[in-house]
């Protein structure tokens, strides 16, 4: 029982941290949402549709690269330490190939934006101008999961949480700036432009 309580509480320590992280990075999404609903309803709708495309699309990515977490783990355990900067190096070169096909895709979004019905011209312009912004967070994001899935393969869950806490703050203040002009930026909302659909 005594074994039973001490690993429970190893698992709960390396859990945690881990829960924390997902949970700052999905509330990221949520924040997003609600302060461009804040200024439209248009807006907050073009966030939605945006971000129904953008998380399948990265979250390919990402599945990918959580692959790395059991194979650092299982060098790191058997003693074969020096082989994981080979391991994170490929990680790297595959987050950044993956990520050249992800800002592809996010980049031609009018093509299944354009084949969604009831969808107005104004809501899938906002949809697809908020999409070619956010494509160029696709590199960064996929680099951090290098880096989270090295620290959590060697046991060490805490810099993902910390980082992710930190990444969710930021990300309020940098929508405020964005989102409504301040500090000598354009007011971008949820990112307009015109519309260029044909239906």
């Amino acid at each position: 029982m005594q074994n039973y309580v001490k690993e429970a509480r190893i698992l709960l320590a390396l859990a945690l941290p881990v829960i924390f992280a997902q949970v700052s990075q999905t509330a990221m999404g949520v924040v997003d949402t609600i302060m461009s609903g804040s200024v439209s309803a248009t807006n907050m709708a073009a966030v939605a549709v945006g971000t129904s495309i953008w998380l399948p699309v990265i979250l390919f990515g990402h599945g990918l690269l959580l692959a790395l977490t059991p194979v650092i783990a299982q060098l790191n355990g058997s003693g074969r330490r020096d082989r994981i900067a080979h391991q994170i190096r490929h990680g790297f070169w595959l987050a950044l190939g993956v990520s050249l096909v992800t800002m592809v895709l996010l980049y031609n979004s009018h093509l299944v934006i354009d084949h969604m019905h009831s969808v107005e011209p104004l809501l899938a312009g906002k949809a697809v101008a908020f999409l070619r912004c956010l494509l160029w967070g696709a590199p960064g994001y996929l680099f951090f999961q290098v880096l989270s899935c090295q620290c959590e393969g060697l046991s060490r869950t805490k810099p993902g949480m910390v980082t992710g806490f930190i990444g969710l703050m930021s990300n309020i203040h940098i929508n405020y700036v964005f989102i409504h002009g301040k500090l000598g930026m354009p007011a971008l909302a949820a990112a307009s432009r015109p519309p260029r659909f044909t239906g």
